[in-house]
């Protein structure tokens, strides 16, 4: 059988600042349409989003890929947050965003 291969959010750095306070996403609108691309929607039933609804109203920790490169996996993590953390976005769109985000770090 032939392993799917997962597309893996390619996201921009952020700093600190970013993270505690979002006020805008840079390349928000390309990660929407990457992740709809790649099949997630709002309650689309996956394990991806039931993941980030998880996190966002009860906290938890992230099952991270330890195979993957750590600069990834820490640049992906610090969108994650800023993403999870935004009111300047629908929260339908940020369930999408931050479903594919882990999937590219939890796959």
């Amino acid at each position: 059988m032939t392993e799917k291969i997962i597309k893996r959010a390619e996201v921009p750095e952020v700093n600190s600042i970013d993270i505690i306070f979002p006020t805008k996403l840079p390349e928000f609108d390309r990660l929407l349409k990457e992740a709809e691309n790649e099949g997630l929607e709002f309650m689309g039933n996956n394990k991806w989003e039931k993941l980030f609804s998880t996190l966002f109203y009860n906290g938890g920790k992230i099952p991270i890929n330890k195979k993957l490169d750590e600069k990834y996996r820490e640049k992906v993590l610090c969108y994650f947050k800023m993403c999870a953390g935004a009111y300047c976005i629908k929260h339908e769109h940020k369930t999408i965003v931050c479903a594919y985000l882990l999937r590219s770090i939890c796959a």
